[in-house]
């Protein structure tokens, strides 16, 4: 499994917020046409954003880089921050799902 990593330090926690949420809209929009098999966005008490986005394949990957690279410009003039990040291959990954393991009819 491949993923992107994007981390980026606002100035302060009110332009986090409005990044991640338009980060949420623009990449959730996004899921089915660049085959994300998960999407992480998480912002942290010290201005700070994670956007973790994981893909089967390089060539999906490479696709939503594409893309993701007009949604950092669109971030840059909008906002100050420094950003950080990086393409990678999945070495370890776990994530719990809830599931049901019965349906009772009556």
């Amino acid at each position: 499994m491949f993923a992107r990593i994007f981390e980026y330090k606002f100035t302060n926690l009110d332009q986090a917020k409005i990044a991640a949420n338009h980060c949420s809209m623009e990449l959730g929009d996004k899921i089915d046409k660049f085959n994300i098999q998960s999407l992480s966005i998480t912002i942290g008490k010290c201005a700070s954003l994670s956007i973790v986005a994981k893909f089967e394949n390089n060539s999906d990957l490479q696709q939503f880089e594409k893309y993701a690279s007009n949604l950092i410009d669109q971030l840059r003039k909008t906002f100050t921050f420094r950003e950080g990040g990086f393409p990678g291959v999945m070495i370890f990954n776990y994530e719990g799902e809830a599931a049901l393991e019965a349906i009772d009819l009556s």
